[in-house]
């Protein structure tokens, strides 16, 4: 926290420049993954292969977790310090301009040179205008935007707890959470709890937001032992995954190597 004092005004910013770096780093291995190796291995997308870049930056993939860690840690700091409206209007300030610019650019890139392999129509267009068309099975002009879908259903938990006020109990909610989300791994459980509670990625969210809890109320026993569990269940679920990235690729993914990415 920086503050600034001019006279008799103080004012006080937080800003994290270690975030703001981890979200490049993120970003760039994302870009590379899709770039150097995704493009060629799932339905030739690109013509170009890299067979040595390719074993390398596949693992960029991972990049996505460490963005859902980033927004949970930064999405309960806006939280605690805003109401639910408040909050709503950040969010739809925060995102909709630049996702409004990219699915445009993207759909006019698409319709001079999409070809057979990309297409998209005006109403797909429109619809995807409203970030929430990938929940009533509406394509989205581009792939990668089904991260935002994972988002959105954060900030809606997120949303909830501030509606009821209960945003102080936000330790309690992770905990339940925690619970559900190992349940989830050795339970089936109804597909409206596992898509309502993202329990797929959850451990993440709940992991960055506990960052932010152990940032500003220090770490104690129940946070660090919160935390811990967030990282086993944050493995088991990769170890899950891992088959299906294999699947999707025929490429071989390294479990320790992924494994390594999820602890570090």
């Amino acid at each position: 926290k920086i503050k600034i004092s001019d006279g008799n005004v103080m004012a006080s910013k937080d800003r994290f420049y270690e975030i703001d770096l981890l979200r490049f780093l993120a970003a760039l291995a994302v870009v590379l993954y899709h770039y150097a190796f995704r493009g060629f291995a799932e339905g030739g997308y690109s013509p170009v292969e890299y067979p040595v870049l390719g074993e390398f930056f596949k693992y960029g993939a991972y990049g996505v977790q460490l963005f859902f860690i980033i927004s949970g840690f930064v999405i309960l700091m806006t939280a605690t310090k805003r109401d639910a409206a408040h909050f709503v209007i950040s969010r739809i300030t925060r995102l909709y301009p630049a996702f409004w610019v990219c699915v445009s650019l993207t759909a006019l890139v698409i319709m001079w040179k999409g070809g057979a392999l990309f297409q998209v129509d005006l109403i797909q267009y429109i619809l995807n205008l409203s970030m929430v068309s990938g929940f009533v099975g509406v394509e989205m002009v581009d792939g990668v935007y089904w991260t935002l879908l994972v988002e959105l259903k954060f900030y809606a938990l997120i949303f909830v707890l501030l509606i009821f006020g209960q945003i102080h109990r936000i330790e309690w909610f992770l905990a339940f959470w925690l619970v559900l989300t190992g349940v989830s791994l050795v339970l089936p459980l109804p597909k409206i709890i596992t898509f309502l509670f993202l329990t797929e990625w959850s451990a993440f969210f709940i992991a960055g937001a506990l960052f932010y809890l152990i940032h500003q109320k220090g770490l104690d026993l129940i946070r660090g032992g919160m935390l811990g569990l967030s990282l086993v269940l944050a493995l088991f679920e990769n170890l899950r995954q891992i088959e299906g990235l294999e699947q999707m690729y025929n490429s071989y993914f390294s479990s320790v190597v992924t494994s390594a990415l999820v602890c570090s």
